[in-house]
């Protein structure tokens, strides 16, 4: 079994604290729909991390959420939430998570900030028309 560096629990423990905090803060925009930052911190652990350590991080935020913590948007919290109408955004946190991870290991560099620039541009589209 390989062992557990306590840099990357600590880590890993960190940000899903910093999730849990980015949830909490959301922006009302002219439309009327409020914009919270949860996928901002996601992207940063995925980054951070690498896929295991961001999908640790996501997984623990949502386990704690489903526990009954208020750390989802709104101070929510429960399986209710993740059973409800934002349940399928808080479970696609796992497929961010896996696809910013990936992009930290990508090795060129030029490839590597195309993917971000990419992925940023595709999350500001997605705030603003809130698709």
């Amino acid at each position: 079994m390989k062992k557990i560096k306590i840099k990357n629990l600590a880590l890993s423990a960190l940000l899903t604290a910093v999730i849990a905090v980015t949830a909490w803060v959301s922006v009302p925009t002219p439309l009327g729909v409020n914009l919270a930052f949860t996928l901002f911190g996601v992207s940063i652990a995925g980054f951070l991390l690498g896929v295991k350590g961001a999908l640790a991080a996501t997984v623990t935020y949502i386990a704690l959420g489903a526990a009954g913590l208020p750390i989802f948007s709104f101070f929510s919290g429960g399986a209710g939430v993740l059973l409800g109408p934002s349940g399928g955004f808080i479970w696609g946190f796992l497929a961010v998570a896996i696809l910013c991870g990936l992009a930290k290991n990508i090795e060129k560099s030029a490839l590597k900030y195309l993917l971000m620039t990419f992925y940023a541009v595709v999350n500001m589209v997605q705030l603003i028309l809130k698709i």
